[in-house]
């Protein structure tokens, strides 16, 4: 099941690929009873993974820090869409993000060589492409 957020706001972001954001909800109270609602909530980028800000070598944190920082510079001017999916292995939700242009925000992090893809068992260095394509 797939949830989109249509104003959703960057709050900070930790790394490359896990960030906090405030989203808008209907929050239910029973009774066919709605109020909206806000929320800030971790979410983890579906299907790609970024170097970790600590540990690792110079190189890597190099490289995580500017994930951080390009995924700053995306999200924080405008509110985006956002397409919440299951909970991640850690307990984040993984989310697709799309900036008002269209742009898929994961898709770019990977085309700009900031993440590898990630399927939530093994990483590689392919684009999007399916296992069993390469």
């Amino acid at each position: 099941m797939t949830i989109t957020f249509l104003n959703a706001v960057y709050v900070s972001n930790h790394d490359g690929d896990t960030c906090k954001i405030y989203v808008e909800r209907d929050l239910d109270f029973g009774f066919n009873f709605f109020i909206k609602g806000y929320k800030t909530q971790n979410f983890r980028m579906n299907g790609i993974n970024c170097s970790e800000v600590r540990g690792g070598t110079v190189g890597q944190k190099e490289r995580a820090q500017r994930a951080k920082i390009r995924v700053e510079e995306l999200l924080k001017p405008l509110p985006f869409r956002l397409d919440s999916h299951k909970p991640s292995k850690f307990g984040n939700y993984l989310c697709d993000i799309y900036l008002a242009d269209g742009t898929h925000v994961n898709q770019l992090l990977i085309d700009e060589g900031l993440a590898v893809f990630y399927d939530g068992t093994t990483q590689r260095l392919a684009r999007t492409t399916p296992k069993n394509k390469e």
